[in-house]
């Protein structure tokens, strides 16, 4: 009889450690991404010196993060924040390694160095937001680079060098609520964004021509300052310049 009872403990206990095991290696896993990306990276302040092989990035799973930058939830890792570090390299290198963390929802890089092209940031479908201003990308930015981002809520790209015609994919980005692109050097027309939720749209500082779109004319929040002079602000409330 004893050994009977002691059978679905036994069972419990061998339920357990499968899952322990898979969570270990779910999160080794997470570190070696990480790490990858740090390889391809430069970080000459050392602010990722607690990113060390062998450790878990989101620890004991029961507070934000244990390495430096790392967002995590119970357990889970959501995001990168590398604000303010000094990072240097080509993101459009280095970000496609990213796409081994299924569960990332925010990628923040503001305030770096970086440089080169706008990153390949398609691949990663869950991300809710992108904020990559004030480093050194440049270029244009593929019409598609926006395509698919289904979760997508949050872009800010202002304070770079990037040119060329806006993405029109942005209009598809159906969740868009804040759009930040001011003060880079983006010409043509500003793209029809329709989206019934979008709050903030700041395009100054550009070199946009032509009217601005009917649609924009419910966001709470649109700048338009700083643009040629060709540019109609035809909206039915004063934009805030």
């Amino acid at each position: 009889m004893a050994a009977r009872r002691s059978l679905p403990l036994l069972v419990a206990l061998l339920f357990a450690s499968a899952s322990l095991s898979h969570t270990d290696a779910a999160s080794l896993a997470e570190a070696d991404v990480l790490l990858r990306f740090k390889r391809m990276i430069t970080d000459p302040n050392g602010k990722l010196g607690n990113w060390v092989a062998g450790e878990k990035p989101c620890g004991d799973g029961k507070g934000k993060g244990k390495w430096d930058g790392v967002i995590c939830s119970d357990g889970n890792l959501h995001g990168l924040q590398l604000e303010n570090m000094g990072l240097s390299g080509m993101l459009n290198v280095s970000v496609g390694v990213l796409r081994e963390l299924p569960d990332l929802r925010t990628l923040s890089f503001r305030d770096n160095q970086f440089s080169g092209p706008m990153p390949d940031v398609k691949n990663l479908a869950g991300l809710r937001s992108i904020y990559l201003s004030n480093n050194k990308l440049s270029g244009e930015i593929p019409e598609d680079a926006f395509q698919g981002m289904g979760s997508l809520k949050k872009v800010d790209l202002s304070h770079n060098d990037f040119s060329g015609p806006i993405p029109t994919s942005l209009a598809r980005v159906l969740k868009l609520l804040q759009l930040r692109l001011d003060d880079n050097n983006f010409s043509g027309a500003i793209p029809d964004l329709r989206q019934k939720e979008l709050q903030l749209l700041n395009v100054s500082h550009n070199e946009l021509e032509g009217k601005i779109p009917d649609g924009l004319k419910n966001v709470k929040e649109a700048f338009f300052d700083g643009l040629i002079s060709s540019l109609s602000l035809s909206l039915s409330k004063p934009c805030l310049l």
